[in-house]
């Protein structure tokens, strides 16, 4: 199987899942690479990049997570980790490889997480612990 048919495998998967659930999808139409989830009128809504790689894949399945596993709008880090989890887990079942990039984005965000909720003074230092983890695995390259 090609990488282009991993992908378009991948977007099945995702539009499958949206359908299944109800979720309202939207792509972004710039470039960042991240993507949000919300509940709106008892319904959850993504905002995600178009899926035209792994890393993209990987963010819309994250954000799809969220939905299915009843993140609020201001997540944790744990469910930050959770969401990601589901992401991995759906890519592994399909065979879609978590290529470095998508590991190293997800580490990104995690760590982007973890800071931000430290900054805002809502970290109860479980967070500043995990990122600190996050990077020495980065830095090793285990991730």
């Amino acid at each position: 199987m090609t990488r282009r048919d991993r992908i378009s495998q991948g977007r099945a998967i995702f539009a499958q899942l949206t359908d299944d659930y109800g979720i309202r999808v939207s792509y972004r139409k710039d470039h960042a690479t991240h993507g949000a989830a919300w509940f709106q009128d008892g319904r959850g809504h993504v905002i995600v990049p178009p899926i035209r790689g792994y890393v993209s894949l990987a963010t819309a399945l994250h954000e799809v997570g969220h939905i299915l596993l009843r993140h609020p709008g201001d997540t944790t880090l744990p469910q930050e980790l959770e969401a990601w989890g589901f992401a991995r887990a759906k890519m592994d079942e399909a065979g879609i490889p978590w290529t470095p990039s998508v590991g190293a984005h997800a580490i990104a965000c995690l760590m982007t997480h973890a800071d931000a909720t430290h900054k805002a003074g809502d970290g109860d230092g479980r967070a500043r612990q995990i990122a600190a983890a996050l990077r020495v695995l980065r830095e090793a390259e285990l991730l």
